[in-house]
């Protein structure tokens, strides 16, 4: 898969024509359901080109952040994050939470670009799993941006996580 900027929009060179079809409908389930705030949009597709636009991603990847940027993410952006994630697992959306698929925003907060619609019963996925996973995936990149908000944010993280287990 290759990804290359066009204007204001990511274009997403996808092999197969149903990995087009299951985004689409990953998007269309996330809207109906009143859950697609974190997503970045579609915008066009051609499924017999292979191509998917979407909204570019407000904001900056983990690796992207600067020590100021580090300093703004707050528990509720990580806590929203989370959240935003289990409304889509209970829709069927997967979303892959490497970290060059999560930007952040400090007014924004976090958003997400690649998502893929799944056939899997969203009660067999393990929470806590899926928020450590992005713990590690999101801390990690953090952590090496900056020693001096890698205790904070971990903090933040951590407190973040353990409202979202006790919520859910």
């Amino acid at each position: 898969m290759t990804l290359k900027i066009v204007q204001k929009s990511t274009l997403r060179v996808e092999r197969k024509k149903e990995n087009i079809e299951n985004k689409i409908r990953a998007m269309h389930e996330a809207q109906v359901n009143q859950c697609d705030q974190a997503l970045s949009k579609i915008k066009a597709a051609d499924l017999d080109q292979g191509i998917l636009i979407q909204e570019l991603a407000k904001g900056k990847t983990p690796e992207q952040l600067s020590e100021n940027d580090l300093s703004q993410i707050t528990k509720q952006q990580f806590l929203d994050l989370m959240n935003n994630l289990d409304k889509l697992f209970k829709i069927k959306v997967d979303v892959d939470l490497t970290k060059g698929n999560i930007f952040y925003d400090p007014n924004e907060g976090f958003s997400l670009i690649d998502f893929d619609y799944y056939n899997v019963d969203s009660a067999n996925l393990d929470k806590e799993a899926t928020v450590d996973c992005l713990r590690d995936e999101l801390l990690a990149v953090l952590k090496i941006n900056s020693d001096k908000h890698s205790q904070d944010l971990e903090s933040r993280f951590e407190e973040a996580r353990q409202d979202f287990l006790k919520a859910n």
